[in-house]
């Protein structure tokens, strides 16, 4: 199943780098396709094209979950004052 659109805060930005916490895929699944108890959110990392640190709302296409079978066609990345800026 795919939604249109999922949109995410970054975490973390650096020159050539973009990392966000996605809500759809996590760390461990059970055999049921379940998430784990004890699972965490995948952090997914991404290319800075910009090169930059600016505010901004990039896009990114997301795969389908294997377990969940949930994808997006477009991951809306932004890019905030609370992003954490490393290396510029």
């Amino acid at each position: 199943m795919f939604i249109n659109e999922l949109n995410v805060e970054a975490i973390e930005i650096t020159p050539k780098l973009i990392r966000y916490k996605c809500p759809v895929c996590f760390t461990k699944y059970n055999k049921n396709g379940e998430p784990s108890k004890r699972a965490k959110n995948v952090i997914h990392i991404h290319g800075n094209e910009e090169h930059s640190a600016r505010n901004r709302i990039t896009g990114r296409s997301h795969h389908n979950n294997q377990y969940s079978n949930i994808g997006y066609n477009n991951v809306c990345i932004h890019i905030t004052d609370k992003t954490l800026r490393k290396d510029f």
